[in-house]
């Protein structure tokens, strides 16, 4: 490649999808990416993290939304990545066989509709791979949905471990985590 003649990356404050950009202009021809016998040119892929890109926003992505990229060993996951940096989206990349999972309060800042499919989600990946899940979380009803045994905790202490319907009706667990309000125990379950 150094017969491509790129500006400075370092004094103009490029990304990686501006350095990629550079490079499709300057030789729009050339492969980019080989995979197998599929031979990627550099054009073809600044078009689809293009199209990508356009995208990203269009499902609700936005500036510093974090993107997990779930592809193994596919030209995609570049042009997903540059994608990302494209709309200053921060692609996360996610192993495609890890030995387990964990999540801190996965649920935290985002809509009850949005929490709910997030269990649907992470029910599917374990299903879907067989992977241990840790999950870190004081929403009941998500975690009950997701998870075969749950833990209960207080200041450092276990309060509850079983299946999720048991520990939820555990009256330890209903004080320190849902409390008493009607609208409380019916909305976590615990009534």
């Amino acid at each position: 490649m150094s017969d491509i003649a790129v500006a400075d990356p370092a004094a103009t404050n490029w990304n990686f999808a501006d350095i990629y950009e550079a490079i499709a202009s300057a030789v729009p021809d050339r492969p980019c990416q080989f995979m197998g016998d599929r031979e990627i040119s550099w054009k073809q892929f600044d078009r689809r993290a293009n199209a990508l890109a356009v995208d990203l926003p269009a499902v609700g992505l936005g500036h510093q939304s974090k993107l997990a990229l779930y592809l193994h060993n596919c030209p995609e996951y570049l042009e997903s990545m540059i994608a990302g940096f494209k709309v200053s989206v921060a692609p996360v990349a996610v192993p495609t066989s890890p030995a387990s999972v964990r999540d801190d309060e996965p649920s935290a800042g985002i809509a009850q509709a949005d929490t709910e499919e997030l269990g649907r989600t992470l029910r599917a990946l374990h299903d879907r791979t067989g992977v241990t899940m840790i999950v870190i979380e004081h929403d009941l009803p998500l975690l009950a949905s997701i998870c075969d045994r749950l833990v209960a905790m207080e200041v450092g202490t276990l309060i509850a471990d079983g299946v999720p319907a048991a520990v939820q009706a555990d009256p330890a667990v209903i004080a320190s985590y849902i409390g008493s309000s009607d609208f409380a125990l019916n909305r976590s379950g615990g009534a």
